[in-house]
């Protein structure tokens, strides 16, 4: 099995430019690496797969497409491709206008962008050792953000400190004859920049730990920084009179920032819990279509599996994935990644379904949808993940 990576920084003026993630920016000091980057790796020799990551809130279906034709037209033997998005939420809009004005101009530049480098890995694979590893979060850095209001049976985007979460990091390491490689898939929003900059997040913060870092969002659906009120007064006067009664969340500091970004990186200093070379001689792939809608609207979920062995099976969804749904497939071989080929919105589990909240119902509408999942759909799309060989 042959393999190459390589990454660049998008080369933009971002002077004056919109950018997508909060309705409205904040006037709070920008927090994180102000550069947007792109990464692409290629696996495989006579089929072969590229798999893409950029700094970007979503990707939408159609920008996806067009880059697989981009790719397919100079390498006939490309089988897939997979395209994340960290999900920063301080990056110009390239998915849809309910998030801002699209920026064209951006797309077509992160697009030529893509096809440059996706060229310069084709002709650069050298035989690959692959070893996949898992840490263990240290000092409890995420936290669910889903919270049922006693009595009232209602759930509101507050913290929740008794909800268990999956929060352990998955890191790839590739090696070649003349260059080394990683991967890492973190199940976290990167939610701390709310300033009018362009801003990686803690994403960027984090790839600095490694020589050469390729970033995965995971299944982040409902996993926020734990910055609440619990370590931090809030500032307004609505959060202050609720913080009385439960935590609430807070605006994060350049202070929160920097200890979220120690915890990851004190927890990646230690050793794994899990240290497995993969074996790979071919890709694995196969892929599940499902439309989410019981009516005439199109709602397609689309999940990628892409297996390297046993032991490493690379798992691609075109949502904010619940999760839950870490805990229903229950594999440590699993390495997530959410925000990718596309978003059709937040995918819940079926027992999120039961109350209202906002991942399953009141951000739809942002997504083009009209109404709720069912809980027949979801329950295909549980049996699916459960029975991934």
């Amino acid at each position: 099995m042959r393999a190459a990576h390589s990454k660049c920084l998008i080369p933009y003026d971002y002077k004056d430019i919109d950018l997508s993630g909060f309705e409205n920016r904040s006037l709070t000091e920008p927090l994180g690496e102000n550069r947007l980057y792109v990464d692409v790796t290629i696996v495989g020799d006579a089929s072969t797969v590229y798999f893409i990551s950029i700094d970007t809130l979503y990707v939408s279906e159609e920008f996806y497409l067009r880059v697989k034709k981009s790719i397919t037209e100079f390498d006939q033997n490309c089988s897939d491709i997979v395209i994340n998005a960290s999900h920063t939420h301080s990056a110009p809009n390239i998915f849809s206008d309910s998030f801002g004005c699209i920026n064209v101009d951006y797309m077509t530049v992160v697009h030529d962008l893509i096809l440059a480098l996706a060229k310069e890995v084709f002709s650069s694979r050298e035989d690959v050792v692959i070893k996949l590893k898992t840490y263990k979060i240290i000092d409890e850095p995420f936290i669910y953000r889903r919270k049922k209001i006693p009595f009232l049976n209602i759930v509101k985007m507050l913290p929740n400190y008794e909800k268990s979460i999956f929060s352990d990091i998955k890191i790839v390491e590739f090696s070649t004859k003349s260059s080394c490689w990683n991967w890492i898939s973190l199940n976290c929003h990167p939610v701390f920049n709310s300033a009018n900059r362009i801003s990686s997040d803690f994403v960027g913060d984090i790839r600095k730990e490694f020589e050469n870092c390729q970033f995965f969002q995971g299944f982040s659906g409902d996993i926020r920084p734990n910055v609440t009120s619990k370590h931090n007064k809030p500032k307004s006067a609505l959060k202050k009179m609720v913080s009385f009664i439960m935590p609430v969340f807070t605006i994060p500091s350049a202070k929160d920032f920097k200890a979220f970004c120690a915890a990851i990186k004190f927890s990646l200093s230690q050793s794994p819990s899990m240290d497995v070379e993969i074996n790979c001689v071919e890709l694995n792939s196969k892929e599940f279509q499902l439309n989410l809608s019981e009516d005439s609207q199109s709602v397609l979920l689309k999940i990628t599996v892409l297996e390297f062995s046993k032991e490493f099976v690379f798992i691609a969804i075109n949502a904010e994935v619940s999760n839950m749904y870490l805990e229903i497939l229950n594999r440590s071989s699993v390495f997530p990644s959410g925000c990718s080929n596309g978003m059709l919105g937040y995918l819940p589990t079926r027992t999120q379904l039961e109350y209202k909240g906002y991942e399953n119902y009141y951000s739809l509408k942002n997504y083009g949808i009209d109404k709720p999942f069912s809980q027949n759909k979801l329950a295909e799309i549980e049996s699916f993940l459960q029975n991934i060989n």
